[in-house]
């Protein structure tokens, strides 16, 4: 049937949202997260903001009505060459459902002993924000900033700017974390492609940039996810 309707749609130019794929999605991935918040694959009767289906465990409940949604709008903008702008993650969570998008971060934060705080903030003053420290799996609440430097080599036989950090962590989708490069102060910063990070022993990580005539800077960096 879903071909049918596929085949039907190109033979009108219509433009096609497979739903039914991302439904299929939905149905398989366990568990269901958007940027580290879980969601519950069935109903309730009160249709509450973390279940994917509606109180009668069949019908899509709100998160999977703005999957289809972004799904439609980006076949629209396929088809017809438009720029609509589809929900993001966090405005799923923010806007749509009321939930709080940081809800990760700071269940993590109480847990470890600090009872309020943002992402930026740093409680035990050790030089790592709350939302570094989650990444990296430290003590937020006890001054223990893990060994990190930068230095020079050789890598692939090219003399290199060198930085080593500790392994981070998405946090299930909550975080976007890892080693980012910038030719300019202030400027655009971008990940480190993995042709030029490596693996260590003992969970560290390297990243470098060959040093040329021009400026060149290394960072650990993470931030929540869009």
């Amino acid at each position: 049937l879903n071909q049918s309707i596929a085949t039907m749609a190109a033979a009108e130019g219509c433009a096609l949202a497979d739903v039914f794929a991302l439904t299929e999605r939905i149905r398989a991935v366990t568990p269901f997260r958007v940027n580290g918040t879980t969601f519950i694959k069935s109903g309730h009767p009160e249709n509450p903001p973390h279940y994917l289906f509606a109180k009668d465990g069949f019908h899509p409940a709100t998160l999977a009505q703005a999957h289809f949604a972004n799904a439609i709008v980006t076949a629209i903008n396929a088809k017809w060459s438009q720029a609509i702008p589809a929900i993001s993650n966090r405005g799923m969570l923010e806007d749509v459902l009321g939930l709080d998008p940081d809800q990760p971060l700071r269940d993590w934060l109480v847990a470890n002993g600090v009872a309020s705080g943002g992402f930026f903030d740093d409680a035990d003053g050790d030089g790592l924000a709350n939302g570094m420290e989650f990444a990296l799996g430290s003590n937020p609440a006890g001054s223990d900033a893990p060994d990190r430097f930068v230095t020079t080599g050789l890598r692939a036989g090219v003399p290199s700017l060198i930085l080593r950090y500790p392994g981070t962590s998405t946090r299930d989708g909550y975080l976007i974390a890892g080693a980012e490069e910038s030719s300019t102060l202030p400027g655009a910063w971008s990940a480190v492609p993995p042709s030029r990070t490596a693996s260590l022993p003992g969970g560290e990580f390297e990243a470098w940039r060959p040093i040329t005539g021009t400026s060149g800077f290394l960072r650990l960096a993470a931030r929540p996810a869009p």
